[in-house]
């Protein structure tokens, strides 16, 4: 199954990548809202990992892209920005499962 995660701090997306490829995904890494919508241009990921502070934008605007565009993927927020308001957000826009940073592995396998 392909995962795309939506990161923009190298080191984060370069082991959420090393993990998840050990367990069997498919994996491809944007670091930018921009290459995010690149990557849906061409290809569909059932399951998409999101960050919600990127440097072109909030994850929040990819995710309403998402649901206007009607991609049904499974959508994963890993965030620092974790309060309550942005979790009600979250919900209210469809997100599967809100996880805080840092990431924890187990959590994320847990939820996939």
């Amino acid at each position: 199954m392909a995962i795309l995660i939506v990161e923009d701090e190298q080191d984060a997306a370069f082991l959420l990548n090393s993990y998840l490829t050990r367990k069997g995904y498919d994996v491809e890494i944007a670091n930018n809202l921009k290459e995010a919508y690149l990557w849906f241009e061409n290809y569909f990921f059932p399951i998409v990992l999101l960050d919600l502070n990127l440097p072109d934008g909030s994850g929040f605007d990819f995710l309403k892209w998402l649901n206007k565009s009607n991609k049904n993927c499974k959508v994963i927020i890993n965030s620092a920005f974790d309060d309550e308001e942005e979790r009600e957000r979250a919900k209210q826009m469809g997100v599967n499962h809100f996880l805080s940073k840092p990431t924890d592995f187990k959590k994320i396998s847990s939820v996939l």
